[in-house]
């Protein structure tokens, strides 16, 4: 059975069809099913801060359901932006909510989104005299990376993977998503020779996984995206079953109804090249375990 674990709908900010469309473009795609994981931001700063409805959520999901008995499972889930300040906001938003998956990750570091030119601009020196308070968001997403100082790219892989290592040994969640997001802007070529670089980083996070119970999904965003791959790499996907790991979920990350199932069978044949048996699905905050 394919399924698709991550999906934002319009009633996450920056989604842009209904769930009823969304869910309708799985059942063409030949799902069996399929899982809404709408984004939830903590940060007041954010632009998305407030915007996550649970109670519209839930009707809009329940009132769809019936359309599709027989033909198409469908699961709510959530997104966590778990920045570092805003851990136990999160574990308090969590605390008796009917989710059937709780997916963590994180978007934005100095209130940039992670990956991009803008972001590891971010970490050039500051003049001593300019105003150390909190930058407001730029919005500035599609700026190529290459061609910024190597020094400025190296620093931001760096904190990147340490803010990785800080929500996977301490933040509530289910399955952790995106895994190499900070790739997302460069060709793979590019993404590879630097995230070679943290292989000791990215696969010690791997293991806090594995240690915690936690599961990594295969984000198929990035076969869409500048990368062209999975978020994580197949590489990554070894090392994650050869520490142990045996809980993937796969999704789409689609904001959009064209966008869902989009990949998803190549995800499952990286998993069974990467020497996975099973796909996990979620179902009430447990791991469901389907042959691949």
């Amino acid at each position: 059975m394919l399924t698709d674990s991550h999906q934002h709908s319009n009633l996450s900010v920056d989604g842009k069809s209904g769930p009823a469309e969304m869910f309708s473009r799985a059942v063409a795609e030949g799902l069996g099913a399929v899982c809404l994981t709408e984004h939830v931001d903590f940060d007041p700063g954010n632009p998305h801060f407030g915007y996550y409805d649970h109670a519209a959520v839930q009707k809009s999901l329940d009132s769809a359901r019936p359309a599709f008995k027989g033909r198409l499972e469908i699961r709510t889930g959530v997104e966590l932006d778990l920045q570092p300040e805003y851990l136990d906001a999160a574990r308090e938003f969590l605390r008796g909510k009917r989710l059937d998956l709780a997916l963590g990750s994180f978007h934005f570091v100095n209130q940039e989104f992670v990956g991009t030119a803008a972001y590891f601009r971010t970490f050039a020196p500051r003049n001593k005299d300019a105003d150390p308070g909190r930058l407001p968001y730029s919005g500035n997403y599609r700026e190529v990376v290459e061609g910024i100082d190597p020094a400025l790219v190296e620093e931001g892989i760096r904190v990147y993977f340490n803010r990785l290592a800080d929500i996977a040994r301490t933040a509530e969640f289910d399955v952790l998503a995106h895994f190499d997001l900070i790739k997302w802007q460069g060709a793979a070529t590019w993404a590879d020779d630097r995230l070679a670089r943290c292989a000791e980083a990215a696969n010690g996070i791997l293991k806090l996984l594995v240690s915690r119970g936690k599961g990594l999904e295969v984000n198929t965003k990035g076969l869409r995206l500048t990368c062209n791959e999975t978020f994580p790499s197949l590489a990554l996907l070894r090392a994650y079953r050869q520490a142990g790991g045996e809980i993937v979920t796969v999704g789409s990350d689609a904001h959009r109804a064209e966008e869902t199932g989009s990949g998803i069978a190549t995800a499952y044949g990286l998993l069974r090249e990467a020497g996975f048996k099973f796909v996990s699905f979620f179902r009430e905050r447990r791991p469901h375990m389907i042959p691949l």
